[in-house]
């Protein structure tokens, strides 16, 4: 074999040299049989650098297509190596004399070994270093780097290649805006609140907050926390026109669905993307696990980091696959499913009544979203320093008017992306203070009360089954709840032994210590009829005694449930006013 090029320098480098994009000098150094040079171009853009392996798989960034490639040793032929590192490239640097052949060949061989050979030297690749489409934080926190048909930061300055502080931003679409844009003006901020004020909303505050997630959508990445909204409303009170505004304000950071997806449609369509999630028609009763799933992958967007690995599922050969989700959701819907305790920290939820159409003349018609969102967008982008103070301000606020952190988190970044849209300068402690009086935060406080604990402390309670009870001088089963016989025990101790027997045998006691009623439950999760209790809630294969500790004078103990029982481990609590008797102190002495 003969390789005329073979003294060429210009080979490809391992990750970590830089990803510029080089325009390889051909030197004409390639001759045919009759002398004449084969290669007339001048220059030859295509290459490669070498990013890691993933199992079998060879990471490449392509500098031809600009985008990250997985190249297992099946899919390194000779058409598939061209068209990734572009077939000139290749002619230039592995077009070898074949001295059988008598002519000149593409060793793709030598190629692919050259491929492995330096990514098994850059070692395991990180899917987390790949950043594609979208709007991205740098290392400092203090910019965005906007990853779109070209790569740019906040302040508008291009960048050159598609590295930068160690992360590789691949050619992967378009945002919808450019960094030439015009910023929104009042005017069209004017138009948009005026648009989602045309709803006849039961909350306070509810364009400007939409307008704040708008924000925190094309902004997601490079938020910690991000936020969820609900909208639940009648027929015919304009939900799916709201929806199609926003979708088309958001263009491609964005992906909406009519109806609940599957969980494998959300892990396929926005899994590993920066997209945010547009939901119409979300009905739980059509479909209680879609909305299940929905919830948790939800759940897992809301304050994912860009190094987490996300959900990790398994593939059918026998590998994982992770997915990482960064995405906001706003969905609607009339009859919305049950959000747990979990779920309600992390969304906003709204309620509107008929739409106003006489304000409808006046709103933007649907081609006009698609120019008011790039220039929204592009604002938001340009904000970001306002923002980043903003947030902080109104996350105080929150928490000193009656908000927990969690709900700082929630409604802090809505209020912050309505500011930046209004007000070129970071908010005072005056404007938080302002903001967080207007939105309503009371109700936010609460919705979010009904906690786990709760929720725990209620399923057990009202639990009905079968329990013995004195009838003058017989005793009867008869269907009642655990509450009842709670009652009935703390206003008769001595007359209720059968009761309290049978308490025992389902891993409960009932007892007066130190002047107070408590309710013990055994902490055993292999407590059959303690799991009986609780079939149909989360809490049928344990966890119940973690959950119910967090109750008022909660706490671990070593008792015995009943006589003749062994010392186990109980989780103790008061029993609630509701379930006392009205009784004087003598009574509870005597007692």
């Amino acid at each position: 074999m003969y390789r005329a090029d073979s003294a060429s320098t210009d080979v490809p480098q391992p990750w970590g040299c830089g990803l510029e994009e080089r325009n390889i000098q051909v030197s004409n150094n390639i001759i045919g049989l009759n002398g004449a040079p084969l290669n007339t171009s001048s220059t030859v853009t295509g290459g490669y650098v070498a990013l890691g392996y993933l199992g079998n798989a060879s990471v490449v960034f392509s500098l031809i297509q600009g985008r990250v490639v997985q190249l297992r040793p099946s899919n390194m032929n000779e058409m598939t190596l061209k068209s990734v590192f572009g077939a000139q490239w290749c002619d230039q640097h592995y077009l070898e004399f074949h001295e059988k052949k008598e002519e000149l060949v593409f060793n793709h061989k030598r190629l692919a070994t050259d491929v492995i050979t330096q990514c098994q030297a850059a070692g395991l690749y990180e899917e987390s270093s790949e950043r594609r489409c979208g709007v991205w934080p740098s290392s400092n926190g203090e910019k965005l780097i906007v990853n779109s048909d070209e790569l740019w930061t906040n302040d508008g300055e291009a960048l050159e290649g598609r590295a930068v502080e160690g992360k590789i931003y691949p050619k992967s679409g378009s945002v919808g805006f450019q960094r030439d844009t015009a910023s929104a003006s009042e005017k069209d901020v004017d138009r948009v609140l005026r648009f989602f004020g045309s709803m006849n909303w039961k909350n306070d505050m509810v364009p400007e907050m939409l307008l704040g997630w708008f924000v925190c959508a094309v902004l997601a990445p490079s938020l910690a926390r991000r936020p969820h909204v609900f909208i639940t409303a009648e027929a015919g009170s304009g939900k799916t026109v709201l929806l199609d505004a926003l979708s088309e304000m958001l263009g491609s950071l964005n992906h909406k669905f009519t109806g609940l997806p599957t969980k494998a449609g959300l892990y396929q369509t926005i899994g590993g993307t920066t997209r945010s999630v547009i939901i119409d028609e979300a009905e739980a009763d059509t479909s209680p696990v879609k909305w299940k799933d929905t919830l948790t992958i939800a759940r897992n967007a809301y304050s994912q980091a860009e190094a987490d690995s996300g959900i990790i599922v398994g593939t059918p050969g026998g590998t994982s696959k992770s997915y990482r989700f960064c995405a906001p959701f706003l969905a609607a819907g009339i009859s919305p499913g049950k959000f747990e305790p979990a779920d309600l920290s992390r969304w906003a939820i709204f309620e509107a009544l008929k739409r106003d159409q006489t304000a409808g003349s006046a709103l933007p018609s649907m081609s006009e979203f698609r120019e008011l969102g790039a220039r929204l967008a592009v604002k938001a982008v340009r904000q970001w320093s306002v923002l980043q103070a903003s947030l902080e301000v109104i996350r105080d606020a929150v928490q000193l008017n009656g908000g927990d952190a969690r709900l700082a988190d929630t409604v802090g970044p809505l209020l912050a992306g309505y500011w930046v849209m209004v007000s070129d300068k970071a908010a005072t402690q005056d404007d938080a203070q302002t903001l967080v009086g207007l939105c309503g935060l009371g109700r936010y406080v609460e919705q979010r009360e009904e906690s786990d604990h709760v929720r725990c402390l209620e399923a057990l309670i009202s639990r009905v089954l079968p329990l013995p009870r004195f009838t003058g001088e017989y005793v009867v089963r008869r269907p009642m709840s655990i509450g009842e016989a709670i009652t009935s025990i703390c206003e008769n101790p001595t007359g209720s032994l059968e009761l309290q027997h049978r308490l025992t045998q389902l891993g409960l006691r009932v007892a007066l210590q130190k002047g107070r009623w408590v309710l013990m439950v055994a902490n055993s999760a292999d407590h059959a009829e303690l799991r009986k209790l609780f079939r149909g809630t989360k809490w049928q294969h344990g966890g119940w005694s973690l959950t119910l500790r967090r109750l008022p004078g909660g706490e671990e103990s070593t008792q015995r449930l009943g006589a003749g029982y062994k010392s186990s481990k109980v989780t103790m609590f008061d029993i609630p006013a509701e379930l006392l008797p009205v009784c004087d102190e003598s009574e509870l002495l005597a007692a």
